[in-house]
This record gives structure tokens, sequence and C-alpha cells, in this order.
């Protein structure tokens, strides 16, 4: 995660990587996601790409899942970012 920078707290970025595994004795599979949130001054953005294994065998890939939040709070949040990176 990055702190917005003084001047700017649509600076903020916030990304997260995942790796689920389950496996038998005969079969085994896993999941590897990676989503990332950032904000201009009217929305929020999430990017998200998620994929699925079983073996070594691609069974669900899917990238681009992209959505924009506009949420009416969104000022307040980014007055909260901005004191958090002001604190040092």
């Amino acid at each position: 995660m990055w702190l917005p920078t003084d001047d700017d707290p649509t600076s903020a970025c916030s990304e997260f990587w995942s790796t689920m595994r389950m496996s038998r004795v005969a079969w085994s599979t896993k999941t590897q996601t990676h989503t990332k949130l950032t904000c201009d001054d009217e929305n929020f953005f999430v990017e998200a790409e998620v994929t699925a294994l079983e073996g070594k065998d691609v069974v669900f890939s899917e990238n681009g899942l992209n959505r924009r939040l506009a949420l009416s709070f969104n000022d307040l949040i980014c007055e909260q970012f901005s004191k958090l990176s002001k604190r040092g």
C-alpha cells in the first residue's frame, strides 16, 4: 500500500496478491488473484485479475475486471488519507 503524497490524496494506491492451493493425492488446484485500488477526485477504481489452475493447466483466467465506484463520501476519504500522509 502506498500512502498519498502531501499535495495529492488521490495518489494513494493499494495492491493485493493472493495464491490459494488445495490438493489431494491425485489432484491439485491453485487460484491466483491480483487486485488494485486507486482513486481520483470523484471515484474509486478497482482492477482485478484471477487465474485458476488444475495441476499445471489453466482452467479459468479473467483479466481486466475493472470497476468504477462513484462515492458521495469520496471527499471525506481523501481528506483522511491526506491527514495520514502528513503524520509521517
